[in-house]
């Protein structure tokens, strides 16, 4: 079997795949790997993100940055707020999953006392992927 690439992103594709991440995090919350899941929504916000200003390239102007530039999460996530993208409280829900999602790193998991994650983390994170996906439907 072949894998191929669409060169343009659609919506309906987007949208298919934002919810495939979230039946995956839902497994892998039913196999009680919260950190898994976790690491999965940060990663399909990313991936949405990037997607975003590949099929935007204009709100890349009045950033004055360009589409080849090294993006970071907290740097999309900012930019999707400040061209109408996302909605406050779906913002703040963004930056809550970058941060958890970041718990990951060695310099924080190994250097401090690390934090336990739990069902009731995740579903928390499930709720703010969700607030983001709604705000996304609504501001696209």
């Amino acid at each position: 079997m072949t894998i191929r690439r669409k060169k343009r992103l659609t919506e309906h594709s987007l949208y298919r795949f934002l919810k495939r991440s979230q039946r995956e995090a839902k497994k892998c919350e039913d196999a009680q790997a919260y950190l898994a899941a976790m690491v999965l929504t940060g990663a399909a916000l990313e991936y949405l993100f990037t997607a975003w200003i590949k099929a935007y390239p204009a709100v890349l102007r009045s950033s004055r940055r360009k589409l080849s530039d090294h993006w970071d999460l907290n740097q999309l996530i900012t930019l999707a707020r400040d061209s109408g993208f996302l909605d406050y409280k779906a913002f703040l829900a963004a930056q809550r999953i970058r941060k958890y999602r970041n718990l990951i790193h060695p310099n924080w998991y190994a250097g401090r006392k690390p934090l336990r994650f739990t069902k009731k983390l995740l579903d928390a994170r499930l709720t703010d992927y969700e607030n983001v996906i709604s705000s996304i439907e609504k501001n696209l």
